[in-house]
């Protein structure tokens, strides 16, 4: 499976997020994420635009790997994910093994997440209103699918910029603007 999804700066969350109630899209939950991302010792994955990131929310954690981009109009890109056991512990015996084998916590990323489901032209998307203290506010749409979907995928998220008043796409990674800022 991929994910795909694009992401947009939105200067007002609440106007968002009363457009998105009235296209019936349903409020989920709001999260509090702290991404650690690694550094691998064979390759930049910069370079290689791939993302290694330990996920924790609450005492829940979650191992992502991203590949690189395979589409250049839509992120998208496959992903493999591991969920931990609840706790500290697990996260913490990850994160030394990870070390053991070379890698290094690079960056930690916080943000907060008010996470929608919306079902928008016979496509369930997950909505993801985003803020970065230093940052600021986005919007994501999330689908994950297979790439044969891609095309209608693409058409479905432009039909959704244009109904929410999206006009300001971000490319960039949550991890390359706040890099940018320091």
């Amino acid at each position: 499976m991929i994910e795909m999804e694009q992401k947009y700066r939105i200067d007002d969350p609440r106007k968002i997020e009363e457009l998105l109630r009235s296209e019936g899209a349903q409020y989920d939950r709001k999260e509090k994420h702290v991404d650690l991302f690694f550094s691998a010792p064979d390759r930049n994955f910069g370079e290689t635009d791939e993302v290694l990131r330990l996920r924790c929310v609450d005492d829940q954690s979650v191992l992502t790997y991203k590949g690189p981009r395979q589409n250049s109009e839509i992120k998208a890109r496959k992903e493999i994910e591991a969920e931990l056991k609840s706790g500290n512990r697990d996260r913490q015996a990850l994160i030394g093994i990870l070390q053991a084998l070379g890698y290094q916590s690079a960056l930690s990323v916080e943000k907060t997440r008010d996470n929608w489901k919306w079902n928008f032209q016979q496509l369930d998307i997950h909505v993801c209103l985003d803020r970065l203290e230093s940052v600021g506010d986005f919007l994501e749409l999330e689908v994950v699918g297979d790439a044969s979907e891609l095309s209608r995928i693409k058409k479905t998220f432009e039909a959704a910029e244009k109904l929410l008043g999206l006009t300001v796409r971000e490319e960039r990674s949550y991890l390359r603007m706040v890099l940018e800022l320091l």
